[in-house]
């Protein structure tokens, strides 16, 4: 079995060097008719790192494609291996 995931969301903060924050707005809506959103902490393999701290700005649309890994401490970890900026005509890959 695969061991993959796909979130697109916009980039609420870039931290750091190894990781970024992800907002993902939910498919549906609340009560009160509105839609909520999750964020999503990403760990970023060693090879993204500089060119995403480089080119990442908060507010872009991305796609993250990676990998689920658990800890020592059975915390699930989002360990993103590409990241594509989709909120341009041609989305660059990092």
């Amino acid at each position: 079995m695969p061991n993959k995931f796909t979130l697109v969301g916009s980039v609420k903060e870039v931290k750091q060097s190894d990781s970024l924050l992800l907002l993902i707005r939910r498919n549906y809506r609340n009560r009160d008719g509105e839609y909520d959103f999750d964020e999503f902490n990403v760990s970023v393999s060693l090879g993204l790192s500089n060119t995403m701290v480089n080119n990442l700005k908060t507010g872009e649309l991305v796609s993250v494609f990676g990998r689920i890994e658990q800890n020592s401490l059975k915390n699930l970890m989002l360990i993103a291996e590409q990241i594509d900026r989709i909120d341009e005509l041609n989305p660059i890959i990092f």
